[in-house]
């Protein structure tokens, strides 16, 4: 049994290295240049702007990065986590949130959990909704890996935002 562990160890770390000189990299390693991800917030900037969608740099109160956005008429903001004095972060949390008046509809937010696999809706304390999105960065992401992220991220706050009812 423990040769059949050690043989399956070593098959997949030869795979992983397979893979990760078939992209030019080593195992383990972000792609050249760093890739696009939390570790660089300027280097995202820079990714969504080339995109055509503005984003400005920001801290949040704790000292942490955060980028403001916005696409579709909504507004995003872009927070980092897994940092260390602000830096050497590994994640982002996508958020939009939406004033409503009365809130959010009835059952919308559950509703869209249920239904919905990309971003989790919630209420906030006034009862208006919020959808966000977390994405694991580790080791950076490749340019048209980060556009994807991006497009599924902004149809998903889209479609909340009409079935929450914000573009009535």
């Amino acid at each position: 049994m423990r040769g059949l562990i050690a043989m399956t160890g070593a098959l997949a770390f030869a795979f992983g290295a397979a893979e990760a000189q078939k992209y030019g990299t080593e195992a383990g390693a972000a792609p050249a240049g760093g890739g696009i991800g939390a570790h660089d917030p300027a280097g995202l900037v820079a990714a969504i702007q080339g995109l055509g969608y503005r984003a400005s740099l920001g801290t949040d109160d704790a000292g942490t990065p955060k980028i403001e956005s916005a696409g579709d008429g909504i507004n995003y903001t872009i927070y980092f986590y897994g940092c260390e004095g602000g830096l050497g972060c590994d994640s982002l949390l996508f958020v939009a949130g939406f004033d409503l008046a009365a809130g959010a509809p009835p059952g919308s937010i559950e509703g869209w959990n249920e239904g919905q696999i990309m971003g989790t809706a919630y209420a906030d304390a006034n009862g208006d909704p919020f959808i966000s999105y977390h994405v694991i960065t580790t080791g950076g992401l490749r340019p048209e890996t980060f556009a994807a992220v991006w497009e599924e991220w902004r149809g998903t706050a889209y479609r909340f935002a009409e079935a929450t009812g914000f573009f009535q």
